[in-house]
């Protein structure tokens, strides 16, 4: 277990030295694959991944290379299941880095809501979630049904992951998490079989949704339940003030709806307990601030608290390679 807690002058002395670094983006003389930026270029291409909802992802990979056995991460956006999309400059700027790096990395669009008032009717924001998680699945069995059917994108179905931030980080914690098997409640199990049961009715059936590690930007799970010895490592980092998506368990939304409740959910301080409880490898970044303080959403680009977070990130994957 790994606990960090960056005051912001650490933050920003961190992060003006990597973001120094970054401006260069030089290929060394000697990278290390899945580390360094070892390739200038990535190509992108748009598929539809779920029929039934004509979902689509990009998938990056980088230009002019010949590995064929490559590490995949999926990226889940933000936007409280409200807005966002696979097109989100964060998405786009994280799914390309770690293409230079030598992953293959996939940003997918998931079922959002009608209108707000979805997402802060408990009922509808509940369903939505499970729906969004089964879609999440079904962006994984595709990748590795496209393994099984010829490897058009020289890809390793043995070392997938995931993760997010905010609405894509509850997303990959319950790809990371939520087993067949686990036990929940009577009134979450009947939402789940409502939406096709754990598979979820999003497609590419026959194919495993598992991970061998997730990475959580200011996300949460549903229940502490879902986590067990079985499940995937985690690296979590999480604003002390979020009031969007709790760092401990409580309402989310608590920025717009002055206390009503919506839904509860566990944020990254009681996910790493709990996974740690359980044997899980889990790492924990508890930062000064609110909900996901990292990345500017209208371009991408990462603030000063952003630069170590990314390097832990890349230290995390590397690690489970």
């Amino acid at each position: 277990m790994k606990k960090v807690y960056w005051s912001g002058i650490t933050a920003l002395l961190l992060a003006l030295v990597v973001i120094s670094c970054e401006k260069q983006e030089v290929v060394s003389s000697e990278p290390t694959r899945y580390r360094d930026f070892v390739f200038e270029n990535t190509v992108k291409n748009t598929v539809v991944y779920s029929d039934t909802f004509g979902l689509e992802m990009d998938i990056y990979y980088p230009e002019n290379d010949n590995s064929i056995n490559r590490p995949v991460i999926f990226l889940g956006h933000g936007g409280g299941f409200y807005f966002g999309s696979k097109e989100n400059p964060s998405m786009i700027y994280l799914a390309e880095r770690f293409a230079k790096r030598g992953y293959v990395t996939v940003a997918f669009n998931y079922q959002l809501a009608a209108g707000l008032s979805d997402i802060l009717d408990s009922v509808k924001a509940i369903d939505l979630v499970v729906k969004s998680v089964g879609d999440a699945r079904a962006a994984v069995r595709y990748m590795r049904k496209s393994f099984a059917e010829g490897n058009a994108y020289g890809i390793d179905p043995n070392r997938f992951f995931i993760g997010g931030n905010s609405a894509g980080a509850v997303l990959a914690t319950h790809i990371g998490f939520f087993d067949e098997q686990d036990q929940l409640n009577p009134y979450l199990d009947s939402v789940i079989n409502a939406n096709g049961g754990f598979h979820g009715f999003s497609g590419n059936l026959g194919y495993s949704s598992s991970v061998s590690g997730v990475f959580n930007l200011a996300g949460g799970i549903i229940s502490l339940n879902m986590i067990d010895a079985n499940d995937a490592p985690i690296y979590n980092a999480h604003g002390d003030e979020d009031d969007v998506v709790p760092i401990e368990c409580g309402d989310v939304y608590q920025v717009i709806t002055a206390g009503t409740d919506v839904i509860d959910v566990c944020g990254s301080i009681p996910i790493d307990e709990r996974a740690n409880l359980e044997g899980v490898s889990s790492e924990l970044n508890v930062l000064e601030g609110g909900h996901v303080p990292w990345l500017d959403p209208n371009t991408g680009e990462p603030n000063t608290l952003f630069g170590p977070i990314e390097n832990d990130i890349v230290d995390f994957l590397y690690g489970r390679l």
